[in-house]
């Protein structure tokens, strides 16, 4: 059954960009046919989905944060870094 949802969606996708984009050669100064067609699925696509600006908030900012504190400091040692981000994905998976 999967196989089938599988096999059916692909043909689906097949079928909508043969419909959308057909046998035409496109035109560079023309937008482009999703663009025309919804606009706001084509900015989504574009921005792929904004999984950059999600990584870079969450996990980019927290590594320079903990790369940020002092070197000397009881916070920057590998065994307390170590018990801090084990106790924070603790949280994170209740």
């Amino acid at each position: 059954m999967l196989l089938l949802t599988s096999c059916v969606i692909v043909v689906l996708g097949i079928g909508f960009g043969w419909t959308l984009y057909g046998n035409k050669s496109p035109n560079a100064e023309a937008p482009d046919a999703l663009e025309r067609a919804v606009p706001w699925i084509w900015a989504v696509l574009r921005d792929k989905f904004y999984v950059d600006e999600f990584y870079g908030a969450t996990f980019i900012a927290f590594y320079e944060w903990w790369h940020a504190l002092p070197t000397g400091s009881i916070a920057a040692s590998g065994v307390a870094r170590s018990a801090a981000v084990t106790w924070l994905f603790g949280l994170w998976a209740q």
